[in-house]
């Protein structure tokens, strides 16, 4: 065989080669962030028989106040691994020294009430800080119908524990206050994230503390907000208060005249009227 023939098929070969190493080569990793959302973490938890697997993402960092979290679920021991027919509850619970609590949470959406995503879209309300106080896991408890009528509870019941840290933002965003009535209350700040010059949407939720363990939307509450920029000692019109629109959420807009600091002083009242906090604000930057 001819040299010329020899190096053709050498050709040949090489390529065949290069052409399957190309093929088989790893993937480089996905990126850790999807929709501008980061990626916390993958945690699993016993299940009957494997692993439940929930995969976390967050906009940023958590800090006391009001957070989203969107989760996938996934079960590999089947086919279609990923779960979306599930009741979920995203319990916020911190450990301290001598005591643990919980914090108001709620779920946004589902894979079944939204086709288009396959995440379970939850809010997470953490009322202090991580540190010497002590340490918050989200309690992820899921309750998967595939398994529904089995007499086994393990098949139907799960828990992840997804242990986070939490910060507190440099403006606050949630404050908590005991009235009159003796009802501890927890108001946070969902909206504004970035608020600017002019109209702005404002959106706050109410939840009473009825144990250490439980705190459901205060549906009764009303809400007020006064705008004023101390630095120039004057306020803005033409701001619509806050009415409830369901689960606790109350939705209003502000209006902000220039950019500085501005102070929401807030007004909370029971469903009588009864005003049950009226000394706490809410500082913002506006830009």
């Amino acid at each position: 065989m001819s040299k010329k023939i020899l190096g053709g098929l050498l050709a040949v070969s090489l390529s065949i080669l290069s052409g399957c190493e190309s093929a088989t080569k790893p993937q480089d990793p996905a990126p850790s962030t999807t929709a501008g959302l980061k990626l916390l973490g993958t945690y699993t938890s016993s299940l009957h028989g494997g692993k439940l697997q929930a995969k976390v993402w967050i906009h940023d960092s958590l800090v006391v106040g009001w957070n989203e979290l969107e989760v996938e679920l996934s079960d590999p021991r089947f086919k279609d691994s990923l779960v979306h027919d599930a009741h979920v509850k995203p319990i916020p619970y911190m450990t301290m020294a001598t005591m643990s609590h919980a914090a108001p949470y709620e779920v946004l959406s589902t894979p079944e009430s939204d086709p288009a995503t396959e995440r379970f879209v939850v809010a997470d309300v953490f009322t202090m800080p991580s540190g010497d106080m002590g340490s918050w896991v989200v309690k992820f408890r899921v309750h998967d119908h595939r398994f529904a009528g089995t007499a086994d509870s393990v098949k139907q019941n799960d828990t992840v524990v997804i242990p986070v840290t939490v910060k507190q933002p440099t403006l606050a965003k949630l404050f908590t206050f005991k009235g009159p009535d003796s009802i501890k209350r927890v108001v946070a700040m969902r909206k504004p994230a970035s608020p600017v010059v002019g109209l702005n949407d404002l959106e706050f939720t109410v939840h009473k503390m009825k144990d250490m363990m439980s705190f459901p939307a205060d549906t009764g509450a009303k809400v007020a907000f006064d705008p004023t920029m101390p630095s120039m000692g004057h306020g803005s019109p033409n701001n619509v208060q806050p009415a409830h629109v369901g689960k606790g959420h109350f939705t209003g807009k502000a209006n902000f005249t220039m950019t500085g600091d501005w102070r929401l002083s807030m007004t909370i009242s029971d469903s009588t009227g009864a005003v049950q906090s009226s000394g706490k604000y809410f500082d913002l930057l506006v830009k």
